[in-house]
C-alpha cells in the first residue's frame, strides 16, 4: 500500500477541483456520476492507493534518472537516455492509458513518469510545435485535445515535477514553454533527425553559428530548410535546444 503522507491535502484538493470541472451528463465513462466520483475519492485517499503498473514504472524510471549526474540534467537532451525504446514505449503508454483516469488527478505522485511522459511524446510524435492532440491520444483522453484549464494544471505538475529533478524548464516572454521544455529535454525528436543532422553538417562549416543573431539565425535556417517546413519551424522555435544539442554532437 502506498501512502502520499504530506500529499494527502493537496490530492483531496485535485480531486475537488477536477470533481467540479465534471460533465453535466448523467454518467462518466458509462458509470453512474455518483458511482463514478464516489469511487474517485476512495482511490485518491491514502488507503485507497494500491501498487499499479506505473508505480512500477516510477521506481524504474526513478532509478535511470538518478543516475544521470545532477550538472549533467540541464543540458538539451538530458532525458534521452531515459527515453523509452519503442516497444517499451508502447507498453508504457499502455500503463498510462489504463490508469489516467485515477492519475490524472494526483499527477505529483508520480513525477518521473510525468516528464517521461511528456519527453516521449515530444520525442516520438513532436509535429508543429504542438503537444496537446498527440498528448491526448497517447493517454487516452479526447477531452485534452482542444484547449482547457485542464490542461495548465497538467502543465503545472510537469513544470514542477521537471525542476523537482533538477531539469531544465524554457521560459518566454508570457512564460513556461512547456512544449519548449519537453522538447529540450529529448533534444531531437524522431521524425527530425536525419533532416537536422544536414544542419549539423553546415554548423562544422560555420564556426559562428552560435553568435548569430536572432535575425540571422532565422535567415539560414529559412534558406536551409527549404520545403521543409516542420524542421524550419523547429529550428526556429527551439533554437537554444536545438543549438545546444548541436553542440553535443560536434564534440
Amino acid at each position: 500500500m502506498l501512502e502520499l503522507g504530506p500529499r494527502d491535502g493537496a490530492v483531496q484538493n485535485n480531486f475537488q477541483r477536477l470533481q467540479s470541472r465534471a460533465p453535466a451528463a448523467k454518467t462518466i465513462h458509462g458509470v453512474r456520476k455518483r458511482d463514478y466520483w464516489n469511487k474517485m475519492k476512495t482511490i485518491t485517499t491514502p488507503r485507497g492507493l494500491m501498487a499499479t503498473e506505473l508505480e512500477s514504472w516510477e521506481r524504474n524510471l526513478e532509478k535511470l534518472i538518478t543516475e544521470i549526474d545532477l550538472p549533467l540534467r540541464h543540458r538539451a537532451g538530458a532525458l534521452l537516455p531515459v527515453i523509452p525504446d519503442r516497444l517499451q514505449w508502447e507498453d508504457f503508454t499502455a500503463s498510462v492509458k489504463a490508469e489516467w483516469t485515477k492519475w490524472c488527478t494526483r499527477l505529483i505522485t508520480y513525477p518521473h513518469c510525468l516528464v517521461v511522459l511528456y519527453g516521449g511524446v515530444a520525442f516520438y510524435e513532436y509535429d508543429e510545435n504542438k503537444l496537446w492532440p498527440q498528448f491526448a491520444k497517447t493517454v487516452g483522453d479526447d477531452s485534452l485535445s482542444g484547449k482547457g484549464y485542464y490542461q495548465h494544471e497538467i502543465n503545472v505538475a510537469f513544470e514542477h515535477a521537471a525542476q523537482s529533478l533538477g531539469l531544465t524548464t524554457q521560459e518566454r516572454e508570457n512564460g513556461t514553454d512547456f512544449v519548449g521544455s519537453a522538447v529540450y529535454h529529448i533534444g531531437i525528436p524522431l521524425s527530425l533527425w536525419d533532416d537536422f543532422l544536414e544542419i549539423c553538417e553546415w554548423a562544422l562549416w560555420r564556426e559562428d553559428w552560435k553568435t548569430l543573431e536572432s535575425s540571422e539565425w532565422t535567415e539560414v535556417i529559412t534558406k536551409r530548410t527549404t520545403g521543409r517546413p516542420r524542421l524550419r519551424k523547429f529550428s526556429i522555435d527551439n533554437r537554444e535546444g536545438a543549438t545546444a544539442t548541436r553542440v553535443t554532437t560536434r564534440n
